[in-house]
């Protein structure tokens, strides 16, 4: 079973993602595909992905804007990547032919078809950034709502309390401590997509899963924070999964790998539910009282929440059928052949 993430997320100011994170370390090589919709760049990622499964630990990293659509590959044995390195995440080269190499699908078009519909090429692209600033807006409207609800639960918090059951719960899990610490990785594990706020829980598969329930996300979010610095510090490595809806980093998920263990919110954006699975109700680490003078605004902020989610999915959704017309275009312009014998090259030279 291959890891699958998300490569980033939307945020109020458009997509955010820290793949560049992976790109950098000093020991891994590069690949960065460029080349517009439908030149084939998820496809080729897809072969790459399925030819080295049994061969090594594969890492999958999905397009939110496309949860059917790869956007990198990751090779863990073998130190390689693979990447769409186009926009909204553009990737380029910081030591080219060392460490990074472009692959430039757009060597396998034919310019003079793309040409002869250049004009509806042009308004669909403009189409589909319209219905992408839509979705924004959207999200920023999301976000300033849920830092409303944040600030009120984060003031009820009883910090005691909290801090407590964090102890007793790494005593039980019996975390070894460490001389050295580990390090805190970007893994996006849930992200608003067209179907929705989707999590990839196939990657929990393997692991031992704490469910957190939480409203309100400040408790869950200083669970988790408590829990990464402490594993961290016990020499774990730690897998962050961010809430990017929010302008400030809250934490949404953490996996440590090494310990096959995650913790996982179940709020009113995942609302998941999970089997077999130990659950954390965070409720109780908030002041009941000061909640329930707050009840009505909590309730009206989450209904707002709940309203603008769905439009924001909705204008991804539309943004896609745009996108999946721009494609039609492009596959008619491409030399998949062609791209075919580049698929086959980077195979050979990631054995």
């Amino acid at each position: 079973m291959s890891e699958k993430y998300f490569l980033g997320s939307f945020s109020p100011e458009g997509f955010k993602g820290s793949f560049g994170e992976e790109i950098k370390k000093s020991d891994f090589k590069t690949v960065i595909l460029k080349g517009g919709a439908g030149t084939g760049k998820s496809s080729l990622m897809k072969k790459v992905s399925a030819h080295f499964k049994d061969k090594d630990e594969v890492v999958e990293f999905y397009c939110s804007s496309d949860p059917n659509s790869l956007d990198a590959v990751l090779l863990k044995s073998r130190k390689r990547i693979i990447v769409d390195g186009t926009s909204p995440h553009v990737f380029e080269p910081a030591f080219p032919g060392v460490k990074e190499k472009i692959l430039n699908l757009g060597d396998c078009w034919d310019e003079r078809k793309l040409c002869v519909s250049s004009d509806k090429i042009i308004d669909i692209t403009k189409e589909h950034k319209k219905h992408m600033e839509r979705t924004k807006r959207y999200v920023k409207a999301l976000s300033s709502i849920f830092q409303d609800t944040y600030s009120i639960a984060y003031e009820s918090i009883l910090t005691s309390k909290l801090n407590g059951f964090v102890e007793r719960l790494i005593k039980k899990l019996a975390v070894k401590k460490s001389n050295e610490n580990g390090e805190i990785s970007t893994r996006q594990l849930s992200a608003l997509t067209p179907q929705g706020y989707k999590t990839l829980t196939d990657t929990l598969e393997d692991y031992e899963v704490f469910l957190l329930k939480d409203s309100f996300f400040a408790g869950s979010d200083m669970i988790l924070k408590a829990l990464s610095d402490i594993f961290v510090s016990r020499g774990k490595d730690v897998f962050v999964s961010p809430l990017n809806i929010f302008d400030n980093t809250v934490y949404e998920h953490i996996l440590i790998p090494q310990l096959k263990l995650a913790f996982i919110s179940s709020n009113p954006l995942t609302t998941l539910k999970l089997e077999n699975v130990k659950v954390i109700n965070v409720h109780r680490f908030y002041d009941k009282q000061f909640i329930s003078q707050r009840k009505a605004r909590l309730k009206l902020n989450k209904k707002a929440c709940c309203d603008l989610t769905l439009e924001a999915s909705r204008s991804m959704k539309t943004a896609l059928k745009i996108h999946d017309e721009l494609e039609k275009y492009y596959i008619l312009a491409m030399d998949f052949d062609e791209v075919g014998k580049l698929c086959q090259k980077t195979i050979e030279d990631f054995r």
